[in-house]
């Protein structure tokens, strides 16, 4: 049978407690960085960013030369919608995580988090989008549009409740 040293007892249970304590600030730095994940477009960016359900993920972004404005990109997205019920757009400035594919037929782009204009439409009365063997999908409430900011290039369109 082994016997325990009585030294080892204490010193095992504190370095028990130092690793503990290092594993919890760990996870709590973790869950302060986390992105909210939400079921549509919230009217401002936090400084966490967020994810839209099922979609994609955003993350803050700063202003920079050679950018289009506010303005231009809500009247470019204003075109890729029907505005007889996607009225009262908000537009402000992300990243869009991660890598994005993007343009049509030989101006195919592939970028890494590229700056983005996200333009959300209300609509005056919600949807029923998507096809599928059920039908039509729920109803929505936001058409969101996502312009490159350098370029006002259409990267990408979703619906959201």
């Amino acid at each position: 049978m082994r016997q325990l040293h009585a030294k080892s007892v204490p010193d095992r249970a504190a370095r028990i407690l130092v690793l503990l304590t290092a594993l919890a600030f760990a996870a709590s730095a973790a869950a302060d960085g986390a992105k909210p994940t939400v079921d549509r477009v919230p009217t401002t960016m936090s400084s966490a960013g967020f994810v839209i359900t099922g979609c994609c993920a955003f993350k803050p972004a700063l202003s920079a030369p050679g950018l289009i404005s506010a303005q231009k990109a809500v009247a470019i997205a204003s075109r890729k919608v029907d505005r007889t019920n996607w009225q009262k757009p908000t537009a402000f400035l992300a990243k869009l995580v991660g890598s994005v594919t993007y343009g049509f037929t030989t101006k195919l782009r592939t970028v890494r988090n590229p700056t983005a204009w996200v333009v959300t439409f209300t609509g005056r009365n919600s949807v029923r989008v998507g096809l599928g063997p059920g039908g039509a999908g729920p109803k929505m409430l936001h058409d969101t549009v996502v312009l490159d900011a350098k370029t006002g290039e259409f990267i990408r369109g979703f619906y959201t409740a």
